[in-house]
């Protein structure tokens, strides 16, 4: 393996450094897999070896490996702020790429999470050289991958910027103390200047992704709708429980046919890391059983080597439970639904019950804080963790139902359809679904959060909590668990249950929430 770096100049002057891994002695013609990172750190030698080690299997197997450090990391020079300028200096390494002797025509994109974004921002400006792409764990919608139903996904941005954007002008030291800090102190726009003592605007852009799928100008706007006419064979990569999965299903959906023939989507019981956590207590059995690395996607796309598990054309899924792969051109859907509806009791029956309600206090400053759920990222536990006993916060009413008698196989996108009043113009609710094992142990396989408004206070209305994709066998003998609030401080903003402008809200009311029984349901599809 040759190799060798460059401070690689883009169109604004700044020099971005560039490793370029060559095979053998580097005298021939070879295609190029380039990865943008913005995590690199540490000395020239110890990114060179970590690069290397990377890079070694496509390089052995005559391809050149290109990883550039993103602007403000790594060595590269200027200032990185999250989301900007990806597009230009991913567009002018390319610019670059085209003019080597050692090009012989042939680019495919590598990345996994914001290295996936940093393709996405340009994905509809793709010269005619790139052929391909293998991308993991990143929407392209900014406004599915920050918020859901509504509500802000606090366990992302409010973190994770922290981390990677002037990390050492923090007035706290470290983003996590930082978060724990200040994250609960209002108002929320504002968060970005109590961690570091001036105002990052385009911090707060990513706050209103929540309204505006183009909040952050510049950015995810120009990413927004990568897929909708790409022409490149295409390897998605994603988990059931992963923050992004809702966003990737839309990418997924938004290819040309032709396109999707040639694509291939793959879904497992995973979180962001694309494993199973250790932590995790559901028993994921041949959760490895199905793969496809960059070295395999990229040798399929140059030279037709066959992909011996991933069919093409379709999303390759695991069914939790069954402990199975299948395959299919589009989401699992059952065909079949049943309801279990909200009993006074606290259990899950398939008959309706008679009238009643339920009522819980919502208070702002003492949130219910759920562990794990599909969209926690930066604090543990995340994705799959094991919930606590029913009931275990003032604020979480918890519906269990009788072990099943047979197995039920859900699959698609299930609901909470629930009959609600409150007392305010403004709140959110939020239904959790857990599966119980015969062990008691239950965990979360998803969520949904919903913000409401224009509510009239006192009066009933319905409201219809989406849950989201699944495919999950709950054996004979297991449980099923639903959880309503009105917060999930781990996963959401807290909502203030006042109207207007979350992010620039300063004060806050105790909701009186209530759960009118008779019609509140469980919908879930099986087959």
């Amino acid at each position: 393996m040759k190799n060798y770096s460059l401070m690689l100049e883009n169109r604004e002057g700044l020099h971005l450094l560039t490793f370029v891994f060559l095979p053998d002695d580097g005298e021939g013609q070879y295609p190029v897999v380039l990865a943008r990172n913005p995590y690199a750190s540490g000395e020239h030698e110890s990114m060179l070896e970590s690069y290397a080690n990377m890079g070694r299997s496509l390089v052995e197997d005559g391809f050149c490996v290109i990883f550039q450090n993103c602007r403000g990391h790594g060595g590269s020079e200027g200032d990185f702020i999250p989301f900007m300028h990806e597009r230009e200096d991913g567009l002018d390494v390319l610019a670059w790429i085209e003019k080597q002797p050692f090009f012989n025509g042939n680019v495919y994109l590598y990345g996994g999470s914001y290295l996936t974004f940093v393709h996405l921002s340009y994905m509809d400006e793709l010269p005619p050289f790139v052929k391909g792409a293998y991308l993991t764990v990143m929407s392209a919608n900014g406004q599915l991958a920050f918020s859901k139903g509504g509500a802000f996904k606090a366990d992302i941005g409010s973190i994770w910027y922290l981390a990677v954007y002037h990390s050492q002008d923090l007035i706290h030291g470290d983003p996590y103390k930082s978060y724990r800090e200040e994250w609960g102190n209002l108002p929320l726009c504002d968060y970005p200047k109590r961690c570091y003592g001036y105002d990052v605007p385009p911090f707060v852009d990513s706050f209103y992704l929540t309204y505006d799928p183009y909040a952050c100008k510049g950015a995810f706007s120009e990413a927004t709708d990568a897929f909708k006419n790409l022409k490149i064979p295409v390897f998605i990569g994603d988990g059931w429980a992963e923050m992004f999965f809702q966003g990737m299903t839309e990418m997924w959906r938004d290819l040309p046919e032709e396109t999707k023939k040639q694509s291939a989507f793959l879904l497992g019981p995973w979180g962001h890391a694309m494993s199973v956590d250790e932590n995790w207590v559901y028993p994921f059995t041949g959760a490895g059983d199905c793969s496809c690395s960059p070295h395999q996607w990229f040798s399929h796309l140059y030279r037709g080597t066959p992909l011996k598990q991933i069919q093409l054309g379709k999303i390759n899924y695991y069914h939790a439970g069954a402990g199975t792969w299948e395959a299919q051109e589009d989401f699992p859907e059952g065909d079949k639904t049943c309801c279990y509806y909200l009993q006074p009791d606290r259990s899950l029956s398939r008959t309706a019950p008679g009238d009643g309600l339920i009522s819980y206090e919502a208070d702002p400053a003492s949130p219910p804080w759920f562990p794990g759920g599909p969209n926690t990222f930066c604090t543990p536990p995340v994705g799959y963790a094991k919930q606590p006993e029913p009931d275990f916060h003032p604020g979480v009413v918890s519906f269990l139902s009788a072990p099943l008698e047979k197995d039920l196989t859900i699959c698609g996108v299930m609901d909470a359809e629930l009959e609600l009043s409150t007392d305010c113009e403004s709140t959110m609710f939020l239904a959790r679904l857990s599966v119980v094992e015969t062990n008691g142990n239950a965990t979360v396989i998803q969520d949904a959060p919903l913000v409401l408004n224009d509510l009239k206070p006192g009066e009933k209305f319905t409201a219809t909590l989406p849950l989201g994709q699944l495919c999950w066998t709950i054996k004979a003998g297991e449980r099923i668990r639903l959880d309503v609030s009105s917060a999930d401080s781990h996963n959401y903003v807290v909502h203030p249950n006042l109207p207007g402008d979350l992010f620039r809200m300063t004060e806050t009311k105790v909701a009186h929430q209530n759960i009118h029984l008779g019609k509140s349901l469980l919908r879930l599809k099986y087959r």
